[in-house]
């Protein structure tokens, strides 16, 4: 069977094995919190069985235009999929937080920890299936399997630099998703994305989510310094997000003041 069908397979089977799971827990568990923290597990594992596919595929083809479009039409069913399960998540981590603090109460640190926590087992155990099940399927998924995990670090740029690359990626996309209609995010979002990685990937792999980052390259083959890791994954776009956050809050403080001059002199 060629490639391309054992990609549809593994994400579809991840898809059909996380429905199921899923019918379960909302039988055995009644509270939404519960229910909530499953569905972000769930959809964390069948994201990441697809970015595992996506690599398959990038390693394959070398076919940069057909990499990017699957990248765009992943991150656009991801964000149409946690959209319609009430989560309102973005390939942001940070940003998540930031949507589930002010869209559904008020979050405790302990609670923001818990969605982090959820998110990492739920995409390493998407990562550890992906791995289970190539084994079972062609020759091209069999080697993918064999292959050690790399650091997206460049050798040839400063830390700082890597640094600025996560944090200027991550207040852009934020930036322009915080003052965009919600209609319409589910297409800006892919969008932004593609114009970072394709900027600036080559750089630092531009993960602009600590989860992911650390879940998919940490300690991996190239891994130079836990605190670099630490600062350039996790620090870096934190510092973008509350940048985008201040920035907006200036400008609406702008117009604000505006609109109520007029009515004043009016």
């Amino acid at each position: 069977m060629h490639h391309l069908a054992w990609c549809g397979v593994t994400i579809f089977s991840s898809v059909i094995l996380s429905i199921i799971l899923r019918v379960i827990v909302y039988r055995l568990a009644k509270s939404q919190h519960t229910q909530a923290l499953y569905d972000e597990l769930a959809g964390n594992f069948v994201a990441a069985v697809t970015v595992m596919e996506l690599s398959v595929l990038s390693y394959v083809r070398h076919d940069a235009l057909f990499y990017f479009s699957c990248v765009y039409g992943y991150v656009f069913l991801k964000v149409l999929y946690f959209s319609s399960l009430e989560l309102y998540s973005t390939p942001l981590s940070f940003v998540d937080l930031y949507y589930a603090k002010n869209r559904k109460h008020p979050f405790t640190f302990l609670e923001c920890v818990l969605i982090l926590v959820t998110q990492s087992v739920g995409t390493l155990l998407g990562i550890y299936y992906a791995k289970y099940v190539w084994v079972f399927e062609d020759a091209v998924h069999i080697n993918a399997a064999e292959e050690t995990c790399l650091s997206n670090l460049s050798e040839i740029h400063e830390w700082y630099e890597c640094f600025g690359v996560e944090m200027f990626g991550t207040f852009l996309c934020a930036f322009v998703d915080f003052n965009m209609f919600d209609s319409l995010k589910p297409v800006t979002r892919p969008l932004m994305i593609l114009i970072v990685i394709l900027s600036f990937g080559h750089i630092t792999g531009t993960w602009m989510n600590p989860m992911l980052a650390t879940v998919f390259t940490f300690r991996c083959e190239g891994h130079s310094s836990d605190l670099l890791h630490v600062a350039i994954y996790w620090i870096a776009p934190l510092v973008g997000l509350l940048l985008a956050w201040e920035i907006q809050l200036f400008f609406k403080g702008l117009f604000t003041k505006k609109e109520t001059s007029k009515k004043k002199k009016e």
